[in-house]
């Protein structure tokens, strides 16, 4: 006889002996060699789990089907309601939790029956250990539903059993370690609740009868502040401990409100204070390029500071920083500008001439600085021949090749088509749409075709200086040369025309560079979410 049919024999048997069970529960007439042989039997089946050969169930799994009416049965997909899988992934921790189930039935039919508690508690308590033990050696994973119940099951059982007849401090913390593991799947909301709410009244009470009543009533607080309907702690909520308890978290929470309110104010004053010291610190300030754009250089300047700070603050708070400001010189945040001599050494080796507004970022602002923007993209001049090549091309685009699109920022772009689009038949429905606005608007006509209106030669990227991904991850370009020389542009292309797919200005007002990094660094101090409608933030 091979061993998976012995097994499944001995399987199919202690399933009977436990439906045998079910039936003498009722009538109080356990007999306590019937429980011996259902744990000796599963003890049995435990220690035969890896010889057993297992069958492919699906793609992911492979069990061993028994039929629980016949175990000389080899059961054949698709598989009848009376077949049972036992999966071999999870085979151990289910039969662990057959035995836990077998002795917490007994205890839980029979409370009172001190025969039955001297017999069983302990093993119960070890053995429920033992199956929290088991989840616990998986690491962390995504649990489903049947895992979470039965983990919650297990550490609540060692937690309400404790809490019920176990006196010994140090056996009550263990407990309570042990309650923590199955904690961790229990929540106020969804199947987190209405599956496993009875866990929360058990770690309460462990904790109170721990002495530990700030976290014990904080528990309670929660869960009725959640669910006010719930009754479980009906005998704990208007008790004169309690509602003191409660008195006190309220002056508690009125008090931090008032702090917060008292910090944010504190901090505030710290930007201002920290942005006055970086007015006019120019590396430069005899330069024409700086004396002319000083007043959108210190606005850079000042809200890169906004960022830096605000940043520090909601990560380490007031307590912290107001000790301890965090230099900017920091890896994410370091800046290393450039001299006019590395400028035109740049602009004379590569044959290349840069933006004015570029040329005076890199020698007051400088490359990098990352964490002051979206993605952390640092701001970096590109080194390489062919990156080289690309900036100096002719930026492709011109005005006539921009057009009137129904762009959500009323501002004119240009869209990418296959050049196949001659006329005006078999376009996708995105296209069509274009074509019918187009005609509307009197830009397409009978003189013209969408060729002529959006046709370029090259790359649209030709002539851009790549700056980092916008908040919604879509492409920043700043165009080196050209009728658009300064600007910055955003690549939607990858969207359908129906999206808005285009390439164009990455805001309403087309602002040029440094405009656009400040209006970048606004966005960030306070949040994209807000200045998504104001443009396509770096």
């Amino acid at each position: 006889m091979s061993e998976t049919q012995t097994f499944k024999r001995l399987y199919v048997k202690t399933n009977s002996i436990c439906l045998e069970l079910d039936q003498k529960i009722p009538k109080k007439s356990v007999a306590v060699g019937m429980i011996g042989e259902i744990i000796q039997n599963i003890d049995t089946l435990l220690t035969m789990l890896s010889s057993l050969s297992y069958v492919k169930i699906d793609e992911r799994n492979n069990g061993l089907p028994i039929n629980l009416n016949d175990a000389e049965d080899i059961p054949s997909p698709p598989y009848a309601k009376e077949i049972y899988i036992l999966y071999q992934s999870n085979a151990q921790i289910v039969l662990e939790d057959w035995k836990f189930r077998i002795w917490k039935t007994i205890l839980d039919k029979y409370p009172d029956d001190l025969r039955y508690r001297k017999l069983y508690l302990e093993a119960l308590l070890t053995q429920a250990e033992k199956c929290v033990d088991i989840f616990s050696s998986l690491g962390e994973q995504v649990w489903i539903e049947w895992q979470k119940d039965m983990l919650s099951q297990q550490a609540n059982t060692v937690g309400w059993l404790s809490y019920l007849y176990i006196s010994d401090k140090d056996r009550l913390e263990h407990a309570l370690m042990v309650l923590e593991k199955g904690y961790v799947v229990a929540g106020f909301t969804h199947l987190d609740w209405d599956n496993r709410k009875y866990i929360h009244d058990t770690k309460a009470r462990l904790l109170l009868k721990l002495n530990r009543e700030d976290e014990a009533y904080a528990i309670i607080y929660q869960t009725l502040t959640a669910h006010p309907e719930h009754t479980d702690f009906d005998d704990l909520k208007e008790t004169e401990p309690y509602l003191q308890w409660i008195q006190k978290k309220k002056q508690q929470e009125k008090a931090a409100i008032k702090k917060a309110k008292d910090d944010k104010k504190a901090f505030e004053q710290l930007v201002k204070e920290e942005q006055t010291k970086v007015v006019n610190q120019f590396l430069n300030p005899a330069h024409p390029l700086v004396v002319q754009h000083a007043d959108v250089l210190n606005l850079i300047k000042q809200r890169m500071v906004a960022v830096r700070l605000r940043k520090q603050y909601y990560e380490s708070g007031w307590e912290k920083m107001r000790n301890q400001v965090d230099s900017a010189s920091e890896t994410d945040y370091s800046l290393k500008p450039w001299s006019e001599k590395q400028i035109a050494t740049y602009q004379t080796k590569h044959e290349i001439q840069l933006p004015d507004e570029l040329k005076v970022y890199l020698m007051e602002i400088g490359e990098g600085g990352g964490s002051y923007f979206c993605w952390g993209n640092p701001i970096v001049m590109e080194k390489k021949k062919n990156a080289i090549q690309i900036l100096k091309t002719p930026f492709p685009i011109t005005a006539d090749k921009i057009h009137d699109i129904n762009h959500y920022w009323k501002i004119k772009a240009w869209v990418m088509l296959d050049y196949y689009f001659e006329g005006e038949e078999d376009e996708g429905d995105g296209v069509e749409e274009l074509i019918k606005y187009l005609k509307r608007k009197k830009i397409l006509h009978r003189g013209n075709t969408l060729q002529e209106l959006f046709a370029i030669d090259g790359s649209h990227e030709l002539g851009c200086l790549f700056l980092g991904y916008s908040d919604s991850q879509d492409g920043l370009y700043l165009v080196m040369n050209g009728e658009f020389e300064g600007e910055v542009w955003v690549d939607t292309l990858q969207y359908s025309i129906e999206e808005g797919g285009c390439f164009g200005a990455a805001t309403p007002e087309r602002r040029k560079f440094l405009s656009f990094i400040a209006g970048s660094l606004l966005a960030n101090a306070e949040g994209y979410a807000n200045a998504s409608e104001e443009g396509a933030w770096l």
